[in-house]
């Protein structure tokens, strides 16, 4: 491939995407993935656990992930820097988004995996939902009315679906080849295309004579992304367990750190993934590309983390709506004793009598609306959700920062800025008690939200 010729840097977007195209987007990839999905739980030969799996991944109780849209925009990104480069790739069928939708099927059964794992761990009642059912029970809470064992048999459902995810994702390495074979066939490249002396071809056979091997070290290279995602989610998992209870506040940097392992390194592989899937080489400029794609997952995905935290916090209908008694706290981090990123900072600027208010409170289910709200003021006094917003937008900045190390653009560039965007418009809706879920949200330019987080 001829790197000097990757991208167009005479594209322009002809208008920002919006959050509605965005959503849409996610929507539509989860509608051509989700007859994948049903089949694959159809398969489950445990009827108890494919009823448990069947529960989760119901159709009416999902609304679409981000891990499968950003998989495909990073596919779609990709393939756009290599058409720009080989022409004669344009509208090549080896590029069709769809080659890859067993892959988008094997990252949403490992983060349902992950997430059925984690109600368990963290005693998670609910699990939230669609627009229409916004909250429903969590599977192991579900099936333990029903049975003693509802708790392991849950946990055993969990690993069905992670079994199905690693199927899936075996499918999608045979995918990959495809794709790097009609790459190669379709190329006007003299060389091998698209990864020079990593596949051993033959072109201008039949295809069902056609041969193709993808050298090892990309294989395992794929290979170790995709077993590294449930490891260090696992060892995310882990430190994060051993925090209940203690006594002690991690560091910001430490905590930042096991949200990466949680969250962002999930959100970083997924778009290494899907680069990886459209044939991009790792070499050269093209090394550059996947550290950038690799690192806007890395931003971005910490920043969904942070998020959820400051949310924990966000009354129903915002800050300034209502009294105490007419009011819905979340606070469900907090009853589980999690110390997140608001309270590292209460406990770094908060005065030792605040501080202890708050912490006595800490991990109490019984605690009232009236003592969330008397902890929500003294957060606000010292500017505790304002500095996690900043932060916030910090990282979806640098998100947006590598996304523009990639050299031209594309649309699907552009949706992935939205992407990061959306972090910071959710947080500032949800503090003016603004419904979030509507399809019509202007969501602010980045110039507007700089603004906004340093006032």
């Amino acid at each position: 491939m001829n790197n000097e010729r990757l991208g167009n840097p005479e594209f322009q977007a002809e208008m920002p995407v919006t959050y509605k195209e965005t959503m849409n987007y996610m929507k539509e990839i989860n509608r051509e993935i989700s007859p994948l999905l049903r089949d694959a739980v159809a398969s489950i030969d445990d009827q108890g656990s494919r009823e448990m799996v069947n529960y989760f991944f119901e159709p009416r109780y999902n609304k679409p992930k981000g891990r499968p849209l950003l998989t495909r925009l990073s596919f779609e990104l990709t393939a756009d820097l290599m058409q720009q480069a080989e022409p004669s790739l344009e509208n090549s069928p080896a590029l069709d988004p769809k080659m890859i939708n067993n892959l988008l099927v094997a990252i949403r059964l490992l983060d349902g995996t992950s997430i059925l794992h984690d109600d368990i761990l963290d005693h998670d009642e609910t699990r939230d939902s669609s627009e229409k059912e916004p909250e429903r029970e969590s599977v192991w809470k579900k099936y333990k009315k029903e049975t003693d064992l509802g708790v392991e048999k849950a946990m055993i459902a969990g690993e069905k679906s992670h079994e199905l995810a690693n199927i899936f994702f075996r499918q999608a390495i045979d995918d990959q080849e495809r794709i790097y074979v009609g790459l190669a066939r379709q190329s006007d490249n003299a060389q091998i295309y698209p990864m020079e002396n990593r596949i051993v071809t033959v072109l201008n056979q039949p295809d069902s004579e056609a041969k193709i091997k993808m050298d090892t070290a990309i294989h395992k290279k794929v290979i170790a992304i995709w077993d590294s995602i449930w490891d260090q989610g696992y060892s995310g998992q882990r430190q994060d367990y051993e925090e209940f209870g203690r006594d002690t506040t991690p560091t910001i940097e430490v905590y930042e750190q096991r949200m990466y392992l949680l969250t962002g390194q999930f959100h970083e592989k997924v778009m290494l993934l899907g680069a990886y899937a459209a044939g991009l080489d790792d070499e050269g400029e093209g090394r550059e590309i996947l550290e950038a794609l690799g690192s806007y997952g890395k931003y971005y995905g910490v920043a969904a983390q942070l998020r959820n935290d400051l949310l924990d916090f966000v009354p129903e209908g915002g800050f300034n709506q209502g009294t105490a008694a007419d009011r819905k706290f979340k606070y469900q981090d907090f009853v589980e004793g999690k110390q997140t990123m608001p309270l590292i900072l209460a406990r770094e600027k908060c005065s030792p009598e605040d501080w202890e208010y708050i912490h006595s409170k800490l991990g109490k289910k019984d605690i009232t609306i009236e003592e969330k709200q008397r902890i929500n003021e003294i957060l606000v006094s010292y500017n505790i959700f304002k500095d996690c917003e900043r932060r916030i937008f910090e990282l979806s900045k640098m998100a947006i920062a590598e996304l523009d190390k990639i050299p031209g653009g594309s649309r699907k560039k552009e949706m992935l800025k939205t992407c990061a965007l959306i972090e910071s418009n959710m947080i500032k809706r949800s503090f003016a008690g603004e419904d979030t879920n509507a399809q019509d949200i202007k969501l602010d330019s980045l110039e507007d939200l700089e603004k906004y987080f340093s006032e």
